[in-house]
């Protein structure tokens, strides 16, 4: 029910086929979308028989520490769009200029940790749109809204980030920072489950990595 209504909150086109993940907070939680988007990437390679060498990602230098953990860990090329004079946020066209077959996503950050700034992800949306019509690579985008994935849907004056975009595949965000809920929890949620190998998918309803597990009790305040 979690995942459904933050799939809602999110604007996806059918909240009942959202897949998500509890994660044991933000930063895990970021990183299961940084790793379902790479299993992805592979799978697709390996259905045209296409080397999986040298995967690479695209992330603004504002974002999130954990990348840099997420690219040692999973042995990818964290490719780093630039910050400067007037543009303290990713620059969609330097991201996508970035972007090569072996891209697995471009991280777009909804509440950067260094400035609180949201990324401009309808341009990037954008710019991904028409390097698919290009190239018929497919890159996804994941938004990391660690501080703000709560707060967004509220505000009515804010550009489309979320499911309503075409390109962004997965959002994660902390939920341990709202709802009188204790430290400890983080939400992965994918707008639908075809966008996840089968594998990886648990019960079609969530998504289920091998690399961890945890208690019932945050989710079950998060419902609350």
């Amino acid at each position: 029910r979690c995942v459904h209504i933050l799939a809602g909150l999110w604007n996806a086109p059918d909240p009942s086929k959202a897949v998500g993940y509890a994660a044991g907070g933000a930063e895990q939680a970021a990183i299961a979308g940084g790793a379902a988007a790479l299993l992805s990437w592979r799978r697709r390679r390996r259905a045209v028989e296409r080397s999986c060498e040298r995967p690479n990602f695209v992330v603004s230098a504002a974002g999130n520490r954990i990348w840099r953990r997420f690219a040692e860990l999973f042995d990818l090329e964290m490719r780093v769009v630039p910050l400067y004079p007037g543009a303290a946020t990713l620059d969609p066209a330097r991201a996508a200029a970035l972007c090569d077959e072996r891209t697995t996503m471009v991280v777009a950050t909804a509440g950067s940790p260094l400035t609180g700034l949201i990324d401009d992800i309808l341009l990037l949306d954008g710019q991904l749109e028409r390097l698919d019509r290009r190239t018929g690579w497919s890159i996804p985008i994941h938004v990391d809204a660690a501080f703000t994935g709560l707060l967004l849907p509220f505000r009515d004056s804010r550009p489309a980030w979320d499911f309503r975009l075409r390109w962004v595949h997965s959002v994660s965000t902390a939920g341990d920072r709202s709802g009188l809920v204790c430290p400890g929890l983080g939400w992965t949620v994918w707008r639908d489950a075809d966008l996840l190998p089968a594998d990886i998918k648990g019960d079609g309803r969530r998504f289920a990595p091998p690399f961890t597990c945890r208690p019932a009790g945050q989710p079950v305040l998060q419902l609350y």
